[in-house]
């Protein structure tokens, strides 16, 4: 009898067990970021949903090239259009936008990160500055 309860207690056990492995999985699935559509715009201050239809998907360019460079890659839809090797400034040009990557120097003191400028012609008004540039000193 003893060992029919521990087999019975074990397999209630591992049940419970696989369920709280499965809820855990759902759940952490469903918190990654790409899953749940963004709630505020990547650009703040920029009314997305005022740029006409015809310039969407440029735009959805330029949010995708910013992304890259935010994260140290080379964007997918810019152009590259110059390099100061000396600044590590990097320079794209999009249809409507530019990106402008600044990287960090172990040596300099400078500031790093990225940065966009979205035109006009993008926009359908003025046009629209924004970067996530850090000032990082060497201590």
């Amino acid at each position: 009898m003893g060992l029919a309860v521990s087999i019975l207690t074990m397999r209630v056990f591992k049940r419970a067990l696989m369920g709280a492995l499965m809820l855990d999985l759902l759940l952490t699935a469903c918190s990654a970021p790409h899953f749940v559509p963004r709630e505020r715009s990547l650009f703040p201050g920029l009314d997305e949903y005022s740029v006409a239809p015809a310039r969407q998907p440029a735009l959805k360019d330029a949010k995708e090239d910013f992304l890259l460079a935010q994260r140290g890659l080379v964007p997918a839809h810019a152009k590259p259009v110059s390099a100061d090797t000396w600044g590590r400034v990097r320079v794209f040009d999009g249809e409507g936008y530019r990106v402008i990557v600044k990287e960090q120097d172990p040596l300099a003191r400078h500031p790093k990160g990225p940065d966009i400028i979205l035109y006009s012609s993008l926009t359908g008004a003025a046009p629209y500055h924004y970067d996530l540039v850090e000032n990082l000193w060497n201590e």
